[in-house]
């Protein structure tokens, strides 16, 4: 799922920056439709490893 270097670079920036997606888009060379694609993939990967109490 995070395999390539861009789309982990920009789970990470979104999740420690203020940048909007289309800023983070441009800096790590992904599409808008590949981040929020793998973001939601993220999510339910960080979801099932820590669930919400």
């Amino acid at each position: 799922m995070l395999k390539h270097d861009g789309v982990r670079y920009a789970m990470d920036l979104h999740e420690t920056s203020n940048k909007p997606v289309k800023e983070i888009c441009k800096i790590t060379n992904i599409s808008e439709a590949t981040f929020y694609r793998r973001w939601r993939e993220y999510q339910n990967i960080k979801n099932a490893v820590t669930p919400e109490e």
